[in-house]
């Protein structure tokens, strides 16, 4: 069902004042409200069948990506809802069960668990090549010319960057937050990976942290400390409330995008039943090194688990009664 709407709401993008007193690198700031405008709304694809769990959403050259888990295939939407194409569908051939995936220059890396943790290669709705990892993570990817980028945490590493000219060369490079135990520093250092004009962006699902690496060399370059962001901080004030359980961590990255030198991370907002969400949108600047926070979103339902933004809109995952995806005009 698609439904049309000119819906006007009330965006809470805030502009961050208050956090020049905890970032040398960030100015005085006034607070600011934007309006964003609701322009659709799809809960079911071209063909008539539902959306079940769609888990990831990329954009890319005037089309959306969609990987719904239950359903076990991928799909591309035009941007205006109208026309479908299967990119890979679910079968032991194809994809069997996939966990992440990435888009570049048209072609789709996809990690298909299902088949023994592999890396399926599509273009033109055919496999043209495969790989084979000890494991994928459901995280974001990243890809360039030269390499693919995927999470890969170790005691000492977060990712893992594979050439793509030959996939036996591979690296372990990026920096993690030290735990109490080898077990416990692999686990919380699962990060989603973004990259930008030759800039790879790390951000842990548990962690108040982003770091910047060039992307050829795996050289570090900066590390941005967001834990006074109003969200986060409530976060981690309620993380530190609970008691600690050696196998479990709390999670409050949700999903992200890059796209025009910024970088969206949906954040959670933790509590307990009635009060958790998942509908906070955090702006990043990441057009020079300092990477600058500029303001968030708060999206309308209550739970999103992903995003993709294009030149004009971002698409939202919505993940409650029901699924959907909101596509809303932000208005700069």
């Amino acid at each position: 069902m698609l439904i049309m709407k000119k819906v006007f709401a009330k965006a809470a993008f805030i502009l961050l004042c208050g956090l020049a007193a905890c970032n040398p690198h960030k100015s005085d700031m006034e607070l600011e409200t934007m309006n964003y405008e609701l322009v659709e709304r799809l809960t079911e694809f071209p063909d008539s069948t539902f959306f079940t769990e769609i888990t990831h959403a990329e954009y890319e050259n005037g089309r959306i990506y969609l990987m719904d888990k239950k359903r076990g295939d991928l799909v591309a939407l035009t941007e205006d809802f109208k026309q479908i194409e299967c990119i890979a569908p679910h079968s032991e051939i194809d994809l069997v069960m996939p966990i992440a995936f990435t888009v570049w220059q048209d072609t789709v890396y996809i990690c298909d668990e299902g088949s023994i943790n592999t890396l399926k290669v599509y273009t033109k709705g055919k496999q043209i090549s495969s790989l084979s990892s000890v494991r994928f993570y459901e995280k974001r990817m990243a890809v360039n010319n030269t390499a693919l980028y995927t999470t890969f945490p170790t005691d000492s590493s977060c990712y893992l960057k594979i050439n793509r000219h030959d996939t036996e060369k591979r690296a372990y490079e990026g920096k993690v937050v030290k735990e109490e135990n080898e077990r416990r520093t692999i686990m919380k250092n699962e990060k989603h990976l973004f990259l930008n004009n030759g800039i790879l962006y790390t951000v842990a699902e548990c962690y108040p942290y982003i770091d910047s690496y060039n992307a050829k060399t795996g050289k570090w370059i900066k590390n941005l400390d967001i834990s006074h962001i109003p969200v986060i901080q409530s976060n981690i004030s309620f993380i530190e409330s609970q008691p600690v359980e050696p196998k479990s961590y709390y999670v409050y990255m949700e999903d992200g995008d890059i796209h025009n030198n910024f970088l969206y991370l949906l954040c959670a907002s933790l509590g307990d039943n009635n009060n958790y969400r998942c509908n906070t949108l955090l702006k990043v600047d990441v057009s020079n090194e300092d990477m600058k926070p500029v303001g968030y979103y708060e999206l309308p339902g209550r739970f999103y688990t992903a995003i993709c933004v294009s030149d004009n809109y971002l698409y939202a995952i919505y993940s409650d009664k029901d699924c959907a995806i909101e596509k809303y005009k932000l208005k700069q």
